[in-house]
């Protein structure tokens, strides 16, 4: 969704099988946003909900990441840069941790700064036939 400044969304998670069981079924979703308000000021957040195993309140694991930054071109015809601090952090029931019951990994923090380019470019991609002379038509498929 697009609305002026904002391009918002949400998405949804459904799977079969969790670390080699296949009777297991998670399902979630996230939903995210990302802000341009004015000029190079950009921010933006997403949250994630995850449930490894639906029914069991135990088995809930959530991210949320979030951020705000600038992204400008330091000179013209430059790809833009985006210079941003951030925070990540999550938590997750015993029953749905990568080790079951692990109180250590039920909860983590993360501060972290951001520095990214949008590099592109494109490649004409010809197959090379080297019977056929350069330039010639391909053959037409049967």
């Amino acid at each position: 969704m697009r609305a002026g400044p904002v391009r918002a969304g949400v998405e949804a998670l459904g799977a079969w099988g969790v670390g080699g069981d296949a009777a297991r079924t998670p399902v979630g979703g996230s939903a995210w946003a990302v802000l341009r308000p004015v000029g190079p000021l950009v921010a933006w957040g997403r949250l994630d909900v995850v449930s490894e195993e639906p029914g069991n309140p135990e088995a809930v694991a959530f991210t949320f990441r979030g951020g705000a930054g600038v992204e400008w071109s330091p000179f013209r015809g430059a790809p833009p840069v985006l210079v941003a601090g951030g925070y990540e952090g999550g938590g997750a029931g015993p029953d749905a941790t990568e080790i079951a019951g692990a109180e250590a990994l039920s909860t983590w923090h993360r501060a972290f700064l951001l520095v990214g380019v949008d590099l592109s470019a494109a490649f004409p991609f010809t197959p090379s036939d080297p019977s056929r002379p350069r330039g010639a038509a391909p053959p037409s498929l049967p």
